[in-house]
């Protein structure tokens, strides 16, 4: 199996769901948060992965008849620690989005802005 691939199905070892709430953890920080916020928003989908990796690796080992493949030894949390890295490089445009649409949203928001989008009447709402 290539790399692309294992990266693929590493990925899609995730449902839907826990993709849509990373996307949205991070989105919603660096939108309403800011730039300060990101980085806590990146580990909070760290502490979720780490969550979801073991208790998926203790249900695996509390199947009858488990032969000891897969165990949490150090493989697995060099495995653990690479999902981490690509699932958060994957959700960095999300979070560039969020930034984006933070700078952007003043002149959405406000139509007399919008309207004079270079700022050259330092009070838009009043002409002078």
């Amino acid at each position: 199996m290539d790399t692309i691939t294992l990266i693929v199905c590493e990925l899609a070892s995730y449902s839907v769901l826990s993709w849509l709430v990373f996307a949205c953890v991070v989105y919603g920080a660096a939108r309403y948060g800011g730039a300060g916020f990101v980085p806590f928003a990146h580990f909070a989908v760290v502490v979720v992965v780490v969550f979801l990796d073991l208790r998926s690796i203790d249900a695996e080992m509390s199947k009858p008849g488990w032969n000891g493949i897969p165990d949490r030894d150090f493989l697995f949390c060099i495995g653990m620690a690479m999902r981490i890295v690509v699932i958060n490089v994957v959700l960095l445009p999300v979070t560039g989005i969020g930034l984006w649409r933070r700078q952007h949203k003043h002149v959405q928001d406000c139509p007399a802005l919008a309207a004079d989008p270079a700022g050259d009447n330092p009070n838009p709402l009043h002409e002078t």
